[in-house]
């Protein structure tokens, strides 16, 4: 999808935002995120400056929130919350206009990044090097990743003593 069309002053952020809301419904009865995630970060760049910013603030922090939970969905999630933090900024101009309009979404956003990067990363670390801690007989660091799995996925079990017995144990 080709963005040429666009000048940084054509189009305000309402505009631009009513774009995106259309492509972005086509997308996701597709589930084609793939397909407009450039449109939406170059259409955003070429925007950001506008010279109608400060009164188009909402439709600014929509469009943001439709980059960021397009990241997310594609899995790009440190990306994903480099636009959250744009969000969280501009939700507190204007003495805070639309922090509690968007302050839901933002949390909800984060949540679930913050909780996929997690799951992300025990997954690579998983695939990267249990093959080799196997083989180098480092079983102490593969039960160290378990027991740490555990607690991510079930936070509760700190209180458990079968819990406390295996992280005792799992130093010996």
């Amino acid at each position: 999808m080709s963005i040429k069309f666009l000048k940084s002053d054509s189009l305000s952020f309402k505009s631009l935002y009513q774009l995106i809301q259309i492509i972005n419904i086509s997308s996701a009865q597709n589930f084609e995120y793939y397909n407009i995630e450039c449109f939406l970060i170059e259409a955003y760049q070429k925007i950001k400056n506008h010279k109608s910013k400060e009164r188009q603030l909402f439709y600014h922090i929509e469009i943001l929130y439709v980059i960021s939970n397009t990241l997310f969905i594609n899995k790009k999630f440190i990306e994903s919350l480099e636009y959250l933090d744009l969000i969280h900024f501009y939700m507190k101009e204007n003495k805070g206009k639309y922090q509690k309009e968007f302050d839901s979404k933002y949390q909800l956003l984060l949540a679930l990044g913050n909780i996929d990067i997690v799951d992300s990363r025990i997954l690579s670390f998983k695939h990267n090097y249990f093959k080799h801690l196997k083989n180098i007989k480092q079983g102490k660091v593969i039960i160290f990743l378990q027991l740490v799995e555990m607690y991510y996925e079930n936070p509760e079990i700190i209180k458990d003593p079968e819990f406390h017995q295996k992280v005792e144990n799992s130093f010996l």
